[in-house]
């Protein structure tokens, strides 16, 4: 039943709509088990009852009515954000669309570009070049033939000349021969010598011209041989260039093949640009519209969202996450450890999941959380073998003891004080001593009695140095002051060999945190805004720490917190205490953010204001 129905409960309408879900109108409907009422314009009571028991029923009424409006209002406002988110989300994924489709265009674009100023230049360069040597080798060739045309002529007729005088020859020995014959029948001795006397110049001649035709065939061999030896080069010539001229062909036809294949291999491809290029566009016009409608949409949800939660700006839930390890740093200002304790059980409560607990807070009554706790002092002066060494102060007979509530002071027998001894829960917690009335040193125990640190002081009773211990006795830390103002931490081992020096206080929580990230990915330390340790750890570059910043009491502290928000680094994640907490800040915000309560109470008189829409 709603709170409405808990006033009016005989005008329930389940038929009816309000503006919470005008911007839900595109989507499924949903069930709900709210019921919308038209309210009476006033309340009726038994006339029995008194003004004042109307006015008590009237008030208990009413805080019913809010602390149920309340949580509606929780409910609306994580369904609002929750909506809004769902819109982010499709505008994120199209505004990345959006971004990957232009990229696809420009890419497509230049591709296409580049395919265009393509033309094969190279390529129809050298198909020139090897046109161009194809017709100096052709023309090597005609040459070559019109050579030898001439050198095969020139040796038909040497051959015809050879023929001639070798005819000639014959001609000659075989008048030689009929001269020879002659000689050979001619019985008569006389006329044989006679007709030798009388051939004797005809055989001097042919001798004669023997010799001279010889002489012209070894002139027309020997030329021969010359013309051969020309008509062989010059086929080789012919031979040799018609091969390179083949190939030189073989290389025209591979040029023009490739061209022809670069030509329409580009010319398919700037189709298929032209097509993505085509798709792309419609995609991006559709994006871009699907963007405008998105757009619209949140700015219709943050319209609602801020004038339901009378704020100009979105301030909605810090958002958490498994992934990551929260670590709470106790602030200075949280000696009992309660607020810390609150913030912890709300991040594990919220996060599922438990968070760590860190504090660099010396000697308090603190109660921290259950889970993991980083103590700093703690866990340096812890040792696995304290000593058996406790506290105790011995009566003396010449000592005189005042005693007053959880302090006693001894004296001597002149009434010099010796020693103030502090008792806390009826056990020694420190211990004063002096000399000549003057405070020199102050010993420090821990709940077991054992001496965990020494303070020295100067002659004008100032700070001078502080020894830590190990509950075995051992010195851990020691820190060094000049004028009250401290100039030196250092850090010594089991063995008292000094390990570590630091500066100041914040160094040295510095590397305590340092050594507590190693173990712990993505570690977010929440903390007090105005603690000095937080505040550093925050802004360190170095340590580079992500932060979440838990604020108190800021209905009180407006002007601090606005200074606050408008500080660097920028504060975006707040944690708070109560609902009025978050008011304030919705309040004087002046840009969205993120702001959890980590109470829930019942009911508060200013956690419940009414959107302007239903006032």
């Amino acid at each position: 039943m709603s709170f409405l129905d808990k006033l009016f409960p005989d005008e329930v309408s389940d038929n009816k709509h309000t503006n919470i879900a005008d911007s839900t109108q595109n989507k499924p409907e949903e069930k709900s088990d709210i019921k919308i009422v038209k309210p009476k314009p006033q309340v009726t009571f038994n006339n029995s009852l008194s003004n004042h028991d109307k006015r008590v029923q009237l008030e208990e009424k009413m805080a019913s009515l809010a602390t149920e409006y309340s949580s509606l209002r929780g409910s609306l406002k994580k369904t609002l954000f929750a909506e809004r988110d769902e819109f982010q989300s499709s505008k994120n994924t199209t505004e990345q669309k959006i971004a990957d489709l232009t990229a696809n265009q420009e890419k497509y674009s230049k591709q296409k570009e580049a395919l265009l100023a393509e033309d094969d230049a190279d390529l129809l360069e050298k198909l020139e070049s090897n046109k161009q040597q194809l017709l100096n080798q052709t023309e090597l060739i005609e040459k070559y033939q019109e050579q030898n045309n001439g050198v095969e002529d020139e040796l038909k007729n040497n051959n015809d000349d050879i023929k001639e005088v070798e005819n000639a020859i014959e001609s000659n020995k075989q008048a030689e021969s009929n001269l020879s014959e002659e000689i050979k029948n001619e019985t008569d001795l006389k006329k044989m010598y006679e007709l030798m006397e009388k051939q004797k110049k005809s055989v001097a001649h042919l001798y004669e011209d023997r010799e001279k035709l010889s002489k012209s065939r070894d002139k027309l061999l020997k030329k021969n041989e010359e013309l051969t030896s020309e008509n062989q080069q010059l086929l080789n010539n012919i031979e040799e260039a018609t091969n390179i001229s083949t190939n030189i062909k073989k290389q025209i036809t591979q040029l023009d093949t490739q061209i022809k294949t670069n030509t329409q291999k580009r010319t398919q491809n700037i189709s298929q640009l032209e097509n993505q290029l085509s798709i792309i566009s419609k995609e991006l016009n559709n994006n871009k519209n699907q963007l405008l409608s998105i757009n619209k949409s949140i700015k219709s949800l943050d319209s609602k969202i801020q004038e339901t939660f009378n704020s100009n700006y979105l301030v909605r839930d810090v958002s958490f996450s498994t992934k990551k390890t929260y670590a709470i740093l106790q602030p200075s200002n949280d000696k009992s450890g309660q607020l810390t304790k609150e913030i912890y059980n709300y991040i594990s409560q919220i996060n599922k999941s438990k968070a760590l607990t860190l504090t660099n807070l010396e000697n308090t009554d603190t109660i921290l959380p259950e889970g993991k706790i980083f103590n700093l002092y703690a866990d340096l002066q812890f040792s696995s073998k304290p000593t058996e060494k406790r506290v105790s102060i011995q009566d003396r007979p010449d000592w005189k003891t005042l005693k007053n509530e959880n302090e006693t002071k001894i004296l001597d027998q002149s009434d010099n004080l010796l020693m103030t001894v502090h008792f806390k829960n009826q056990k020694i917690s420190s211990i004063d001593y002096f000399t000549d009335e003057h405070l020199n040193k102050t010993n420090i125990y821990n709940q077991d009695g054992i001496l965990s640190k020494t303070k020295f002081y100067t002659e004008k009773e100032t700070i001078d140095e502080e020894t830590y211990y190990r509950t075995d006795g051992s010195t851990v830390l020691t820190k060094q002051f000049e004028s009250e103002q401290l100039t030196s931490v250092q850090l010594f081992d089991e063995d008292g060999l000094q390990t570590n020096v630091f500066s100041n206080e914040y160094q040295l929580a510095k590397w305590w945190i340092t050594n507590i990230k190693k173990d712990y990915e993505n570690l977010v330390l929440i903390g007090d805004p105005t603690d000095d340790t937080f505040k550093n750890m925050s802004s360190d570059k170095e340590l580079n720490i992500e932060s979440l910043v838990y604020l108190e009491n800021v209905h009180s502290n407006i002007g601090r917190i606005r200074a606050l928000l408008h500080s660097k680094p920028i504060i975006n994640d707040i944690l708070v205490t109560t609902q009025d907490d978050l008011q304030s800040i919705e309040d004087i915000t002046d840009r969205d953010i993120n702001v959890s309560v980590i109470k829930k109470p019942d009911y508060e008189a200013n956690s419940a204001k009414l959107p302007n829409s239903l006032i």
